[in-house]
């Protein structure tokens, strides 16, 4: 049962904040996160949307839903993609499908519940900091510098990035319950932490490091070191059956390297990223960034003796430190996707560093000093969430922005680019003889044909497109083009055997049934026809045009 004595004080409290701390309240984390995200009107899906929202078809369908806890997060793209990552990450995706259901495929309705969420994080965040304190000036303004961090765009207005929001916001529910725990050893408060650990498991791999977080928790708290130690590994029990799990049923692709030699570039990775929670895309020489390493440390000597268990300093840095582990562990994957985009995974222990800001500014002893340094940070990072918020109009002028601040080649701004809105046919060669794998040269040849085909240059596009299907025939984009094209030219048998081809390479993919159903409409085999596109609209009920052609096909058999 949840203490209702100190939810009690923590109530009255944030009714009557002491005198110079009137910020503290819930209605102004609100206020200030619709304002700076609110969505652009043209807000479209980016990136990894496409696929984990736009294509998949197990959110559209409540038949389905239970294949959302039996299929990786990438499934939709799994027998296309051979690069793909298999996370496993339910959560997440039964969230999408309540919003597909909700709204439909409004981009916009799955924002908001981004900003949702965030707005929970931050909320849960104050009452988590005061829990662990007891100091409601301290968790107020954390939560404040929390809710206004540049660093928090890409968990924010990403999509995908609900990855982070869930994941941060289980955790907090975690470690709520696990302060209760400590304090009144009763068990429902334990098992209900535990259980909220699982659930963060199930939105994002990387809740693992919060095994650690528990760990300093129960240290700050209990100020007992083998308890700590005890309760940290009574969680452990949780990912270690989930790791031995997924690794028989979702094992990871890609991350060929081994985790001992991901620990130098993996830190280097992070501590290079911190920054960018104040200013994100600062990019800092090797010899500043050990000023700033040696700044935070000493920072956190500065004010308190006992650096580890009484300075929040201390367990701000600490925090901050125990994140690292998520950038050591993907540091693969953080730099194929490139600097600015894997600054989400900083979210959770961005934490760690407005707690950081808000425990030094304390310290300062002049309430004129507190006051000027709060308005000034507040109002330059508004400002900043708020200028940024302009590329998010849409994908393209989002992932040029991108492409400009990353000064390294291949990163996933850059590959979506040519893959999307490339139209030099020489750019692109130049990428297919740069590519390192066979899966990559598919993917460049299958843009080349198309741009090809955008161009009327028929006989080049479809010897682009075959040989991407002939390099990865699971690239079925380059076989439905092919086919297309096929029609288009008065070739329809051959057009239609191709997407049959198609179709048994991806028996999921819904422009194939679509593509395939109006190929057969126009060869008057209306019961096919009306077969292929039935199966196209159970996969994609948002495509108007099988609708249509559904439709024209069921008339055509009626008597």
């Amino acid at each position: 049962m949840v203490p209702t004595q100190q939810i009690g004080k923590f109530l009255k409290l944030m009714a009557h904040p002491p005198e110079g701390f009137q910020f503290v309240c819930f209605p102004l984390l609100i206020l200030l996160t619709v304002i700076l995200y609110a969505p652009q009107k043209n807000l479209g899906f980016v990136l990894d949307d496409h696929v984990v929202i736009e294509q998949n078809s197990w959110i559209k369908n409540p038949a389905w839903f239970p294949k959302i806890f039996t299929s990786g997060f990438f499934q939709s793209a799994s027998l296309t993609n051979e690069s793909h990552l298999n996370y496993y990450r339910p959560l997440v995706t039964l969230s999408f499908a309540v919003d597909y259901h909700l709204g439909g495929l409004n981009p916009i309705g799955f924002y908001r519940s981004n900003i949702i969420f965030h707005i929970l994080n931050c909320l849960l965040a104050l009452v988590f900091l005061y829990l662990l304190f007891q100091d409601l000036p301290l968790a107020g303004l954390t939560a404040l510098l929390f809710c206004v961090l540049p660093g928090q765009e890409w968990s924010v207005r990403y999509i995908t990035g609900r990855c982070d929001l869930l994941q941060t916001g289980l955790s907090l529910v975690s470690f709520i319950f696990y302060i209760f725990y400590i304090d009144k050893q009763k068990l429902r408060d334990l098992l209900l932490s535990l259980a909220a650990f699982g659930a963060a498991l199930l939105t994002r791999e990387a809740a693992v490091i919060n095994l650690f977080y528990l760990f300093l928790i129960a240290l700050y708290r209990a100020r007992d070191f083998k308890k700590a130690c005890a309760l940290s590994l009574l969680f452990s029990i949780f990912p270690i059956l989930l790791c031995l799990t997924r690794s028989l049923i979702f094992p990871m692709i890609g991350q060929t390297n081994s985790l001992l030699s991901n620990i130098a570039p993996g830190c280097f990775y992070f501590w290079n990223a911190l920054p960018r929670m104040i200013y994100p895309h600062l990019d800092l020489s090797p010899l500043g960034l050990a000023g700033l390493i040696s700044a935070l440390i000493i920072w956190g000597f500065l004010f308190q003796k006992n650096f580890l268990l009484r300075g929040q300093q201390g367990f701000a840095l600490l925090w901050l430190a125990s994140g690292g582990f998520s950038f050591i562990a993907a540091r693969k994957i953080a730099e194929h996707i490139g600097p600015v985009l894997s600054e989400h995974f900083l979210y959770l222990p961005s934490l760690g560093f407005a707690l950081l800001l808000a425990a030094t500014i304390q310290q300062l002893n002049s309430s004129l000093a507190r006051r000027v340094f709060i308005y000034g940070m507040l109002l330059s990072f508004c400002l900043s969430v708020a200028v940024r918020g302009y590329f998010w109009q849409n994908e393209e002028t989002l992932l040029r922005h991108v492409s400009a601040l990353e000064n390294q080649e291949g990163t996933a701004s850059k590959q979506q680019i040519a893959l999307r809105f490339q139209t030099d046919a020489n750019a692109v060669q130049r990428l297919i003889a740069a590519a390192e794998t066979k899966y990559e040269r598919s993917l460049w040849e299958k843009r080349l044909g198309n741009i090809y085909h955008q161009q009327g240059k028929i006989s080049q596009a479809i010897a682009a497109l075959t040989l991407a299907a002939q390099i990865n025939p699971l690239n079925v984009d380059s076989l439905n083009e092919l086919g297309v094209i096929y029609l288009e030219t008065g070739e329809t048998q051959r057009g239609i055997a191709i997407l049959e081809q198609s179709l048994k390479q991806n028996p999921r993919y819904a422009d194939t049934y679509r593509l395939a159903g109006i190929a057969y409409y126009f060869q008057n085999d209306f019961p096919r026809a009306a077969a292929l596109l039935k199966q196209s609209h159970a996969l994609n009920p948002e495509q108007t045009e099988t609708s249509r052609y559904l439709s024209l096909a069921q008339d055509k058999l009626k008597p």
